[in-house]
């Protein structure tokens, strides 16, 4: 701000001289002033247009300073529009959460659902495997607990937690091996 008055300032003066030069031809003798003398307000009002013209003419400079390798001016800079809510780089990621969810997630829901209802089905005569590995013939079935023969010739008998038969065996699955 104090530049722009100093360049005010310095306007007005250069102003000044120029209309009382020797050099000019005299002209017809000024009346006497008449009315209050000129105030710094009066003085400042031609000086702030002058800046205000030179404002505008160093924005046209600039303007003009812009072009381009073979004289012409660029076109202005398109406008854009904001980004829709589906694009993005985070719509691929949500995609595969959404794969991801449908092909680990309710595969495991299904197959612990299969697992409740094989151990909830559980009878007499069933051939199993444990997650130990020991195979054996359900003798009793509780609703905590299994009951497995695993020696015919001794007739060892050990107990388990539902949660611990692995699978049931089908007669297919032992006529193979």
């Amino acid at each position: 701000m104090n530049s722009i008055l100093f360049v005010a300032q310095a306007t007005a003066q250069d102003a000044a001289p120029a209309a009382t030069s020797t050099d000019a031809p005299a002209a017809a003798p000024a009346a006497a002033p008449t009315a209050t003398p000129p105030t710094a307000a009066d003085a400042a009002a031609p000086a702030a247009q002058q800046v205000q013209n030179a404002v505008q003419e160093h924005a046209a400079d600039q303007q003009q300073s812009i072009t381009q390798a073979d004289g012409t001016t660029p076109p202005p800079a398109p406008k854009t529009e904001p980004p829709s809510l589906f694009s993005g780089p985070w719509v691929p990621l949500l995609l595969g959460i959404v794969v991801l969810y449908f092909f680990v997630f309710r595969s495991k829901r299904n197959e612990d659902r299969k697992r409740k209802d094989m151990l909830a089905q559980l009878k007499r005569g069933d051939r199993v495997q444990t997650i130990g590995g020991i195979l054996g013939s359900v003798v009793e079935a509780n609703e905590t607990s299994v009951l497995l023969k695993v020696d015919e010739s001794s007739n060892a008998k050990i107990r388990f937690s539902r949660s611990a038969v692995h699978r049931v065996m089908t007669e297919e699955k032992t006529d193979a091996k």
